[in-house]
């Protein structure tokens, strides 16, 4: 039963007094808790039903619930479609104080929940550091006290810098003292090269302070330098090699600095914008810059290099339109343009237009990339050789073949083999040739699309065509949607056609129980009659276990179809009545499936039971690339979050488990070293004493080099780690 908030507040007193008829509408529309009668907003089960649709929904809630410790903090743990800071806003100011709330709230909001937490815990560190290590930007509502302190200033800006929460850097809301602070800005940098921003001009003049926040993704970090340093050549020379694009802020003296820009360009391209023009026609400065371009640096070489072969031809290997701006006696050259076609078809576009008469050219184009042909002189365009070779590369080419082509029997299967759709240009004649399209449907069943609109009414032609795609029955004529004969061969290739077929048969069971049994989502366009019937719900959730969404209220009590169901894909619990969330048995099938994410789904009792979290945990891993932000064990009870067993299980598997973990195990060595083997990021949720230990961060290093990020500034001035992080790209 879906009702929305519309119609609960258009619904008759009686019905906003109905618990069941509540459930629903807050169920689609937590807001709809504004309609329901009085006694319902004091009922917690309606309330959180409401709060897990939409945060907001507290606001709506009885005053005894906002006031209940008990139940806020079930309300700010849901993890629903709205943003969950919200439940802390609407709670009794009473409970904004509670430490305990307002930790659960942060966890479960991104730190979100702060602005809502009174001010005595905006001055507890341990809750301020909750925030930030979530949302950096939390440090603009921490207490002035604690915008003092080096460890929450510090986790703010990295924090911020890892998920660019921020334009600019939330250093910007730290105290001034530790604007002036050296040894704490050059760890902030090295985090976030945007602090440079906000430091102290006599920092911005410090050699060792900017050139810790030069680095290549720190666009424009060198503009907040003093001046002097702009000017510095051996400064500036350490810099480019940091991140070439700095050149742009360079004093204009070092633009003609030829040393400098060679540097530059070697480790950004397209820094020879940047540079001086004397520069640009410097063939050694703009082939050290177009051998690794893909954006064209060749634009902002001198026209004298856009003549250069050797320069092109070096530019057009990384970049199709580097041709583009080439010199048109290039675009003439038969030798230079055969090159630079077997490099990359498309660069036919650029050549001249006497190339894209050549035969020899054009074919070296198409065999590259058959999309070339379109590009090709309209004379070739009806050369069968050229055409084939085409074709096999991509039967859409069809499109740009001569009409004499599109006639041929030969070319034209041959391109729909390729790909259905090339159907579509072929000449009309052959889509009323019935011989013909059944050939091509029999390679291709969508092409029947295209096919003339007697052939969608020949029996036939359209059975051969849903044999081999289901859901080519949507361009059938009518007529047959109405065939059973033909919608059983169209369900059983595809369930997903039942969408396509005659209405009529949305209330056969013979043809809905095919349906299904191809594809379970076929349920959701099935007669509501068939969502009570266990055989074919059961078909249904065998082959997509999420079809149990559609299964009737009875069926979803029904052991043998969420068991079938949760086997499929284990967060079909969703969808379970409650009684199976408690079900040792279902809830372990559940948890063992795909990830693990299961867990989420578990009611409460289970989230204590180890079993049932190490299921979930170890299962997990096999999906951590899949779902790489997921983790099984944040849905854990806390208590198993101080278990190592469990802890231990679920960083093996997923490395970023490690930032769910009990803080008790981010300072214990065999923990931390489990969890930045598996991924090098979860250095960033351990202690900080780790983040110095050389063991620990050459093992995360070597997993990502993303992990230097974390590394304490000490060790990323290591040779031996350095080194590492690079062999450590994956």
């Amino acid at each position: 039963m879906t009702i929305s908030k519309y119609k609960l507040e258009s619904a008759d007193d009686s019905l906003k007094k109905d618990k069941e008829f509540v459930l629903a509408a807050v169920k689609e529309n937590g807001e709809a808790l504004k309609f329901a009668d009085d006694s319902l907003k004091k009922d917690k089960e309606v309330v959180l039903a409401a709060v897990k649709s939409r945060a907001s929904a507290l606001y709506y809630a009885d005053d005894s619930l906002k006031k209940d410790k008990e139940f806020v903090l079930a309300a700010v743990k849901q993890d629903g479609l709205a943003p969950i800071s919200e439940a802390l806003k609407f709670a009794d100011d009473s409970l904004k104080k509670d430490k305990e709330v307002v930790l659960a709230a942060l966890l479960h909001s991104y730190g979100e929940a702060i602005r809502y937490a009174d001010d005595s815990l905006k001055k507890d560190k341990e809750v301020v550091l909750a925030a930030i290590k979530q949302w950096g930007a939390a440090l603009y509502y921490a207490d002035d006290s604690l915008k003092k302190d080096k460890e929450v200033v510090l986790a703010a800006v990295k924090q911020d810098y890892a998920y660019k929460d921020t334009d600019g850097s939330v250093f910007e809301f730290a105290d001034d003292s530790l604007k002036k602070d050296k040894e704490f800005i050059l760890a902030a940098v090295e985090q976030d090269g945007s602090v440079l921003e906000y430091v102290h001009d006599s920092l911005k003049k410090d050699k060792e302070v900017v050139l810790a926040a030069v680095k290549p993704d720190d666009n424009g970090v060198l503009s907040f330098a003093d001046d002097s340093l702009k000017k510095d050549k051996e400064f500036i020379l350490a810099a480019v090699k940091q991140d070439g694009s700095v050149l742009e802020y360079v004093h204009d003296s070092l633009k003609k600095d030829k040393e400098v820009v060679l540097a530059a360009v070697k480790e950004f391209d397209m820094a020879l914008e940047f540079a001086d023009d004397s520069l640009k026609k410097d063939k050694e400065v703009v082939l050290e810059a177009v051998k690794f371009t893909r954006w064209g640096a060749l634009r902002f070489a001198d026209d004298s290099l856009k003549k250069d072969k050797e320069v092109v031809l070096a530019a057009v290997k990384k970049d199709v339109n580097a041709l583009g701006y080439a010199d048109d006696s290039l675009k003439k050259d038969k030798e230079f343009v055969l090159e630079a076609v077997k490099q990359d078809g498309r660069v036919l576009y650029y050549a001249d237009d006497s190339l894209k008469k050549d035969k020899e050219v054009v074919l070296a184009a198409v065999k590259q990339n058959g999309k070339a042909l379109e590009f090709a002189d309209d004379s070739l365009k009806k050369d069968k050789e050229v055409f084939l070779a085409a074709v096999k590369q991509d039967g859409r080419v069809l499109e740009y073949a001569n009409d004499s082509l599109k006639k041929d029997k030969e070319f034209v299967l041959a391109a729909v083999k390729q790909d259905g759709v090339a159907f579509e240009f072929a000449d009309d004649s052959l889509k009323k040739d019935k011989e013909f399209v059944l050939a091509v449907v029999k390679q291709n069943g969508e092409a029947l699309e295209f096919a003339d609109d007697s052939l969608k009414k020949d029996k036939e032609v359209v059975l051969a065509a849903v044999k081999q795609e289901g859901c080519a029955i949507d361009d059938a004529d009518d007529s047959l949607k109405k065939d059973k004969e033909v919608v059983l061969a169209a369900v059983k290739q595809n369930g997903k056609a039942l969408k396509y077929a005659d209405d009529s048969f949305e209330k056969d069971k013979e043809v809905v129980l095919a349906a299904v049994k191809k594809n379970g989502l076929a349920i959701y366009d099935a007669n509501d009659s068939f969502k009570k019937d266990k055989e074919v719900v059961l078909a249904a959730v065998e082959s997509f276990g999420l079809a149990l969404d559609q299964a009737d209220d009875s069926l979803k009590k029904d052991k043998e179809v969420v068991l079938a169901a949760v086997k499929e894909y284990g967060d079909a619990l969703k969808y379970a009545d409650d009684s199976f969330k408690k079900d040792k048995e279902v809830v372990l099938a559940a948890v063992k499936k795909d990830d693990g994410r299961a867990l989420r789904y578990v009611d409460d009792s289970l989230k204590k039971d180890k079993e049932v979290v190490l299921a979930a945990v170890k299962q997990n891993g096999k999906a951590a690339e899949k779902y790489q932000y997921f983790c099984a064990l944040e849905f854990a009870d806390d208590s198993l979050k101080k278990d190592k067993e469990v802890v231990l299980a679920a960083v093996e598997q997923n490395g970023r488990a490690f930032r769910y973990v009990d803080d008790s195990f981010k300072k214990d060595k065999e923990v931390v070293l489990a969890a930045v083997k598996q991924n090098g990021l979860a250095l960033e949720y351990a202690d900080d004493s780790f983040k110095k230990d050389k063991e620990v961060v050459l093992a995360a290093v070597k997993s990502t080099i993303d992990a230097l990020d974390y590394a304490d500034y000490s060790l990323k001035k290591d040779k031996e780690v350095v080194l590492a992080a690079k062999h450590g790209i994956f």
